[in-house]
């Protein structure tokens, strides 16, 4: 089976593009009058998710230099005596 990221985009556009036309109450309402849209209910949803797939950002959103406040394992605390 050849699975690439072109063939994951298709399908999810043409599975989004049947729900929203099955019930079309999911879809945003949009006026009578205006600016047409450019990208159509279905291709935006279908960016959105795919935008979504992994982390904005190739590094760790926490700094290696940061340590939280609290410990990080229970501390056995001796009293004095």
């Amino acid at each position: 089976m050849d699975a690439d990221l072109d063939t994951l985009a298709t399908a999810l556009y043409v599975t989004i593009d049947d729900l929203l036309k099955a019930a079309p109450y999911l879809a945003p309402w949009r006026p009578a009058v205006g600016i047409a849209p450019k990208l159509g209910d279905a291709e935006l949803v279908t960016l959105a998710l795919l935008g979504t797939a992994g982390p904005p950002w190739p590094w760790s959103p926490t700094p290696s230099w940061w340590s939280p406040p609290w410990p990080t394992a229970p501390a056995t605390h001796h009293l004095p005596g």
